[in-house]
């Protein structure tokens, strides 16, 4: 199945992280991802994090 035509014209989403207390020594992580599948919710920005 094509994957376009399942999950439909979508406009992307920009999903940013920031980690909350880095340990010292260490800079703060800092990530970004850019997506077209769905994120409705905090549960599921965080699942596309994980992948």
């Amino acid at each position: 199945m094509d994957k376009q035509k399942w999950y439909g014209p979508r406009a992307p989403t920009y999903i940013i992280a920031l980690e909350g207390n880095p340990p010292s020594g260490r800079e703060q992580i800092d990530m970004k991802l850019l997506t077209n599948l769905p994120v409705d919710d905090l549960s599921v920005a965080v699942e596309k994090l994980g992948w």
